[in-house]
């Protein structure tokens, strides 16, 4: 028979003082957090590599991270900061260190390599957020530019109050799209890098890349298919609202002869809105996709409205404007319909001319 094992007397824990029965002679802390929380503070120093938590008096390097996590989940940081004001969350060491981490983390992203790779590993359905595994409800639902997301944020508030928050947020937020080279800028590239940049990504799936590689005829249908679902989705106000104010009271004299009548915001229902989405006609010619401005399909009439911003004298004499605007006009016309353009200045000089005008063509 063995000695039997005499307990050990209690002693207290090397950090918090209290008083506890050791399970072995070498012994030192009552809980493996009292050994971190003294292994943290040992011959370091209070407020630049430690703090005190207010809620349970714990030092710890970050309040708000996996110290709250574990022993204060029903705390927020947001909730802490308004407890305990003017505190801070993390200590200044512990705040180096991770933006020295974030730093080296961001210099690895840029490398091209690992940039090749991680965009090979999420192209299409290998990306989470993928369509075909999540729904529009979901990626609404953690989208802050959706009402979606305050619903379920708080599911108390009205749909139009969701909406409010949703385009407040949308306003406050500058959004710099991957097409412009401040994007590429903001990720470390130089202005030169960003250019070209944005220049190879625009250039990936153009009408040449596509007749290049599919040939010239299975190459325009994959072109055409591409544009036609872009129009479809293509719900941006990007027309002026001098148009509409000419075709809302154009509409009312033509509607009754002719059945098929289509402008921005006139919608499926016939009836004219003002909610900022684009109802264009999305006509397809021989080799492009365009949204007439005024279009009647009765008669294949077109009014395209030229604006000042667009359609200035600097900027339509720029060689490129003129080229893209008359390889339109020229495609439309050889597609068996007919144009009036109407610009801004004769609609404001004399709008009574203006619509005459218009109504001439459209009853030719």
């Amino acid at each position: 028979m063995g000695t039997p094992k005499t307990s050990l007397e209690e002693k207290p824990c090397k950090n918090c003082s209290i008083p506890y029965p050791p399970k072995s002679s070498t012994s030192k802390f009552c809980s493996d957090a009292c050994r971190r929380e003294f292994t943290l503070k040992d011959g370091k120093e209070l407020g630049k590599d430690y703090l005190i938590c207010q809620i349970c008096n714990r030092a710890t390097s970050n309040i708000t991270g996996i110290h709250m996590k574990t022993y204060h989940p029903e705390w927020t940081p947001n909730k802490y900061r308004e407890t305990f004001p003017g505190l801070p969350v993390i200590a200044p060491s512990a705040l180096e260190k991770i933006t020295a981490g974030s730093k080296k983390a961001g210099a690895r992203m840029r490398e091209p390599e690992h940039r090749k790779r991680m965009s090979e590993s999420l192209k299409g359905e290998n990306n989470p957020m993928h369509r075909s595994n999540t729904s529009d409800d979901f990626r609404k639902s953690i989208s802050p530019f959706s009402p979606e997301f305050y619903l379920k944020k708080d599911p108390s508030i009205s749909l139009e109050e969701a909406t409010r928050l949703a385009n407040e947020k949308k306003d406050s937020v500058e959004i710099v799209s991957w097409t412009k080279k401040e994007y590429w800028m903001g990720k470390g590239y130089s202005e030169e890098e960003s250019i070209k940049i944005v220049s190879e990504k625009q250039s990936t799936f153009s009408k040449d890349k596509c007749i290049e590689k599919h040939g010239e005829e299975e190459g325009m249908k994959v072109w055409l298919a591409r544009q036609e679902k872009w129009a479809k989705s293509y719900k941006k106000s990007n027309y002026s609202k001098a148009s509409q104010k000419l075709f809302s009271e154009l509409y009312p004299l033509v509607a009754e002869r002719y059945k098929n009548i289509y402008f921005a915001t006139l919608n499926e229902n016939k009836v004219i809105e003002d909610t900022g989405r684009n109802h264009e006609y999305r006509l397809r010619l021989d080799k492009k996709i365009i949204l007439p401005d005024f279009y009647v399909e009765d008669t294949k009439r077109i009014i395209e409205f030229d604006g000042i911003y667009w359609h200035d004298y600097k900027r339509r004499n720029l060689p490129e404007n003129l080229k893209r605007e008359l390889e339109r006009d020229a495609e439309m016309i050889k597609c068996g319909y007919m144009i009036l353009r109407i610009t801004e200045l004769e609609w404001e000089n004399d709008p009574q001319k203006t619509i005459q005008k218009c109504l001439d063509f459209l009853s030719e």
